[in-house]
């Protein structure tokens, strides 16, 4: 078993033996659960004087800029994804009828090598067995 996947199992039976160990804490709350209820302990009543403060007064409202500038980082995002997700299917699409990987492929590519080595090969096989 890899070592990583040894620490996580690891880590797993660590945190079920601790939260295994924390659920008697709160059942020993209540001896019986058919027992009622104890009383709520009485609410107090604090007054406070208000404190004047000199800060203006903030409405909850965020600044203009502050929102422009999320709203541009977030298509900016947003475009991001969407041109990855349209370049990788575009390189995994399967090819339309009448255009071959052939045609779109540069002449410098690997399997095009791989491909002309073949054909290669195989007219000097062919011209062996013309010249026995």
């Amino acid at each position: 078993m890899p070592a990583p996947m040894r620490i996580a199992r690891l880590l797993t039976v660590a945190y079920v033996l601790l939260v295994l160990a924390g659920a008697p804490a709160g059942a020993m709350a209540q001896s019986s659960p058919f027992q009622p209820l104890p009383s709520a302990a009485p609410a107090q009543t604090t007054t406070t004087a208000p404190v004047r403060t000199t800060t203006p007064i903030d409405n909850g409202n965020i600044d203009t800029t502050l929102a422009v500038g999320i709203f541009a980082v977030a298509i900016l995002l947003l475009g991001g994804i969407g041109f990855a997700i349209y370049r990788d299917a575009k390189r995994r699409a399967p090819v339309a009828a009448g255009h071959t990987a052939h045609d779109e492929a540069p002449a410098t590519a690997p399997h095009h090598k791989k491909r002309q080595a073949r054909a290669k090969g195989r007219s000097a096989k062919a011209a062996r067995r013309r010249n026995r």
